[in-house]
């Protein structure tokens, strides 16, 4: 090595073991002394973890009100000891018919496994008239306040409605749960009307 390079060694490591000395030798800062940035971080993560554990309590709530939905939805509709004559099993076809003679609406079904009776129905007529409602049809024949789900469709140079009416009273006084599963009842015979009449061309 020559006398230089040895020089120049000699020299790069005294530059940096002096700054090594420097470093060590500065005052580090105290907690105290955190930069303020710090201090928002920390906070920030503690709301963060607040924040998660309202959520999982939340989660854990919804979850049980969930359950308990599932559990009333799933038991039947008790029928009111003071429900109409007039929407009983007992001769209903006979008012329904009754009620909707001269619409062109044909009642093919009608359930009453429980509260309320489920009526299923279908109308046919040309495309350029439209679908009459029977829902209105029976309110105005006292046949309470039906809760009515349908399809409307166009086939082959004519219009297609299917229908499902929950015949349910004028004030039903149901509970959220119970208006639940009458929805459900009125949905899945539709459903089933649906595909009935897909079958059978009328």
């Amino acid at each position: 090595m020559k006398a230089t390079d040895a020089v120049s060694v000699f020299m790069l490591s005294a530059v940096c073991a002096g700054a090594l000395v420097a470093w060590l030798s500065w005052p580090q800062p105290s907690p105290a002394e955190e930069p303020e940035a710090c201090v928002e971080a920390a906070a920030l993560q503690e709301r963060l973890l607040v924040a998660r554990s309202k959520l999982a309590q939340e989660r854990a709530r919804l979850q049980a009100l969930l359950l308990e939905d599932a559990r009333l939805v799933g038991q039947p509709v008790p029928t009111p000891p003071d429900l109409p004559v007039e929407l009983r099993l007992e001769g209903l076809r006979e008012r329904l018919e009754a009620a909707l003679r001269g619409s062109g609406i044909e009642v093919i079904d009608i359930r009453c496994p429980e509260h309320p009776c489920v009526v299923g129905a279908s109308w046919r007529g040309p495309l350029d008239r439209p679908a009459p409602d029977p829902a209105a049809m029976l309110a105005d024949a006292n046949l309470g306040a039906p809760k009515m789900v349908k399809t409307i469709r166009g086939k082959e140079g004519e219009r297609i409605a299917v229908y499902a009416l929950a015949l349910l009273p004028a004030d039903p006084s149901l509970e959220p749960a119970q208006e639940l599963r009458v929805s459900r009842r009125a949905a899945d015979a539709l459903e089933r009307l649906e595909r009935r009449v897909e079958r059978d061309p009328g």
